[in-house]
This record gives structure tokens, C-alpha cells and sequence, in this order.
């Protein structure tokens, strides 16, 4: 609870709340508090949460959180961070939680990201996991990204947070946890992160480059298929903005067996150990396309099988998380050793 916490308003407000040696906090000309910028390096081993609160319903910033003393700002996040969203007292002003837990190391070899939607709690298994042993995944940064949604259990709440990348500090709930979120992972050698699906699948990969940063991760992966998604379908997910980001798409039945979990943490150990993988043969699915909700596909069609109706490979068929169409579409697949 004495790690960094970043508090910040609808009016850009922004408070440092760290423990009893956290730098002195003012009152600037707008009634929002301002501190002097850390001079140092990041500490490691601290975990630190990201307030933000946002506009609800039209609802403006109480005045505790844009004037309160500095005491009143610290007890404001260590209740959130102690508490979680959900027992937060009732106010104009909601509160969103995202928790960053540092390497044990200088730098991070990979950061793991768990729920960008809220209802998808394989994340926050895997989380917990490679939390409650740290000490043998030093070289792991962890983010929790969306607690508040993970609270209400909703896929998010304003607008989605995986397409709202880079973010904006003026924007949606989401739009501004994305833009604190973002400059979080660009340090790393590698970025996982963690989704479920209620679509047919078990694992399944997703890059939206071939950099030389997924392949590596790719190595470690024992899915056959790579859904591959093009510009513009995966421009505002958080991987479509990184050039070192694998998606893991878990079937959300598989992702509750204990298979699924070991399966990450050896990704995860071997992504660490940088062991060397075999090379295989895997089939790359270029998803362009999605499939309306016009077009008649067979009941028993499957992913990544040809379906003559879309002249393409479906992919997250019947995902329910996508009302307004059937799922995506690659147009053409190749193979490729990786």
C-alpha cells in the first residue's frame, strides 16, 4: 500500500500518493494538487495503482478529490487500493483501479496484461498466480488493467478499452486508462496479453506484426494457427500499437481447467530462460475482414475452416462479445516456420 499511486481527474489533476518519503504536495491555480516530479529511477518490487476518476452520468469531481488536504488524497487511494472499486462510498466521482506490479529486476524482459475486458477473468487467475510467486517470475511486470470493470462485471464500461490505444487524457474511462497503460508496456522485451472467448477455439494466438519480438514469443506457443489481424480491424487494440505484443485468445471453458494456466506459465518461464524452441511449421490466418450478420453461414462450420459462403477462413465464430456481427474473416492463409 506505500507504493506510487496516480490520481487523475477529469481536469487532468494529478497526485503522487506514495508512502511517508512521497515528495510534498501543492495546490495549483485550479484547485487540483500537483507534486514534484520524481528524480530518480524507478523503484522495483513496489506494486502501484492508477486512480482514475471519471465523469459519471454527467457528474462533475467532488470537491474532495480536486481540493481535499494531502492526507485526504492518500486515504482516497489507499481505500481504493485496500478496497477495490466496489466499496467505494457512493459520489458523483466513479473511481477505476489498475494495478502495476514492477519487475523484481532493473528491467522487464515481459509484461503481462490481464483484463482489458472486465468479464474475462482468466486474466486475473494468472495475475494473482505469477503475483503470489513473483520471486520466481522476477523479470515479469504484471498489469491488472480494468479492476473497476472486472467489479461490475462488464466487458468495460464507457467504451472498449482494447480499442482505445494509445489513449487520451481527455477522453472516455477507458481512452484514459489506455493512456496510462500504454507507456507502461513499451519497456518491455515482450508484451502478453491475456483475452477469452466463448468462440470455438482453445488457444489461439493474435499479432497484428511479425516483428522480431513476436516471433520469439511465437516460438513459445503451441498453437498451430496465428491469427494475423490487419490494419485497420486491429489499429486500436493495445498490440495493434506495439511492435512487441502477442494476444493469447483462450477459450473461456478451457481457460478454467488447469491446463490453461500451466500453458502460460510456460510461456512465461520460457520467454524468461530464453531457451531455445524448435522451429515449426504454423499456419498464418490473415484476418481483414468481418462477417456480417447478413450472411448465412452452416451450422457446423468451424474456425479457421474454408467457408464457401464468406470465401475466406472464419475466426472467434459466435463470439457473443460481438452483437453486431458473426465474427472476423482472413481472407487467405499461408504457412510459415516459426
Amino acid at each position: 500500500v506505500d507504493g506510487d499511486r496516480i490520481l487523475i481527474g477529469p481536469s487532468r489533476l494529478k497526485s503522487r500518493c506514495s508512502g511517508p518519503n512521497s515528495p510534498s504536495v501543492s495546490t495549483v491555480a485550479d484547485g487540483s494538487r500537483s507534486c514534484p516530479a520524481s528524480t530518480g529511477p524507478r523503484s522495483t518490487g513496489r506494486s502501484r495503482s492508477i486512480v482514475t476518476p471519471s465523469l459519471k452520468r454527467g457528474g462533475t469531481p467532488s470537491a474532495t478529490s480536486r481540493q481535499g488536504t494531502a492526507s485526504s488524497v492518500s486515504a482516497a487511494c489507499l481505500n481504493v487500493s485496500l478496497l477495490g472499486a466496489r466499496n467505494l462510498p457512493s459520489s458523483p466521482t466513479l473511481f477505476s483501479l489498475m494495478t502495476i506490479i514492477p519487475t523484481l529486476t532493473e528491467k522487464p524482459v515481459l509484461t503481462l496484461v490481464a483484463c482489458l475486458h472486465g468479464d474475462e477473468l482468466f486474466g486475473r487467475e494468472v495475475f494473482e498466480y505469477v503475483k503470489q510467486h513473483h520471486k520466481q517470475y522476477p523479470y515479469v511486470q504484471l498489469i491488472l488493467a480494468h479492476e473497476e470493470a472486472i467489479a461490475a462485471g462488464k466487458r468495460f464500461l464507457e467504451t472498449d478499452l482494447n480499442r482505445s490505444f494509445p489513449g487520451s487524457s481527455t477522453g472516455s474511462l477507458e481512452e484514459r486508462l489506455a493512456h496510462e497503460l500504454f507507456p507502461e508496456v513499451r519497456s518491455s522485451s515482450y508484451v502478453l496479453d491475456l483475452h477469452t472467448t466463448s468462440s470455438s477455439i482453445q488457444m489461439t494466438p493474435i499479432v497484428t506484426c511479425l516483428s522480431q519480438a513476436t516471433r520469439e514469443i511465437l516460438c513459445h506457443v503451441p498453437s498451430k494457427e496465428i491469427a494475423f489481424v490487419q490494419q485497420p480491424l486491429g489499429a486500436r487494440a493495445l498490440i495493434g500499437q506495439i511492435m512487441n505484443g502477442v494476444s493469447l485468445e483462450y477459450n473461456e471453458n478451457y481457460a478454467k481447467t488447469p491446463e490453461a494456466l500451466e500453458q502460460v506459465l510456460n510461456i512465461i518461464r520460457s520467454l524468461g530462460s530464453k531457451e531455445e524452441k524448435e522451429i515449426r511449421g504454423r499456419e498464418i490466418y490473415f484476418i481483414d475482414h468481418v462477417i456480417p450478420l447478413t450472411v448465412e453461414i452452416p451450422a457446423e462450420t468451424e474456425n479457421f475452416s474454408f467457408t464457401e459462403q464468406i470465401k475466406g477462413y472464419p475466426f472467434l465464430l459466435h463470439e457473443r462479445s460481438y452483437p453486431t456481427i458473426q465474427g472476423l474473416r482472413a481472407s487467405f492463409k499461408t504457412e510459415i516456420r516459426i
